[in-house]
């Protein structure tokens, strides 16, 4: 049995979630205000 860290859809979506994340640290003061998200 795998493990949850080696499934194919747990590897895409940690890929996805760190795109999401460089996309939004492009955004600037105001577009992330509008999205209260601790921690960024």
């Amino acid at each position: 049995m795998k493990r949850v860290c080696e499934l194919d859809v747990y590897k895409l979506a940690e890929a996805l979630s760190d795109m999401v994340w460089r996309d939004f640290d492009k955004w600037n003061k105001n577009m992330k205000a509008k999205f209260p998200i601790s921690n960024f």
